[in-house]
């Protein structure tokens, strides 16, 4: 019975991993495609192969959906990139968090001038005090700050303020050095230490 239970436990976990994955996919491809979040619940689901009771059950509303969506598709893509750079290379690590933004800049435009915007931010705290907690990301010095929650609040609040003016410059695919060079200008302000400290700039490498 143990056995039957835990096999029945793990089949239903693969079915809500399968029906998140395919909202998620559903409404990075929509928004990226009309350039909005005004998408109907419908639309959604049936992008997604699944009922309007299954977006309600998983998410609430819509808006939360859309934020879970940024979130999975930063934790895939990009997050996986920073274990991979040189622990003390924060301009690369930065870069391709931009490039990242880039390469979906209609799908995270239509997030932030639409209304799950707040939604998304405060997923984006969550997100970011999680990869933290995994893996330092080095910002300040190595003493830390005090309080990491309102730390990791005032960071990502401030850098979406930031990546919002970029995202909303250009009507086409943003530069990622641009953004690059701004957030590291302030890092290197609120730190106190200078640009070249960050690391040398390896564009080159990376295109």
């Amino acid at each position: 019975m143990r056995e039957e239970s835990a096999r029945a436990a793990a089949a239903g976990d693969r079915r809500v991993h399968r029906t998140r994955a395919a909202l998620f996919a559903a409404a990075v491809r929509l928004v990226s495609e009309h350039g909005t979040t005004s998408i109907s619940v419908t639309e959604l689901a049936d992008a997604a192969g699944v009922s309007r009771q299954v977006v309600y059950l998983h998410f609430g509303d819509r808006e939360s959906l859309f934020a879970a969506a940024a979130m999975d598709l930063a934790e895939r893509e990009l997050y996986p990139l920073f274990a991979e750079l040189d622990q003390g290379s924060l301009r690369m690590r930065i870069l391709s968090a931009a490039q990242h933004l880039s390469r979906y800049h209609r799908f995270f435009r239509a997030l932030v001038t639409g209304p799950c915007a707040f939604a998304v931010r405060a997923a984006a705290v969550r997100s970011f005090e999680a990869l933290h907690g995994r893996a330092t990301v080095p910002v300040f010095d190595e003493t830390g700050p005090p309080d990491a929650a309102v730390t990791a609040t005032f960071l990502v609040g401030g850098a979406m303020a930031v990546i919002d003016d970029w995202l909303l410059a250009d009507a086409h695919e943003p530069d990622p050095q641009i953004l690059t060079d701004r957030l590291l200008a302030v890092i290197a302000y609120l730190g106190h230490r200078p640009p070249a400290t960050f690391g040398s700039g390896l564009e080159s490498d990376i295109r």
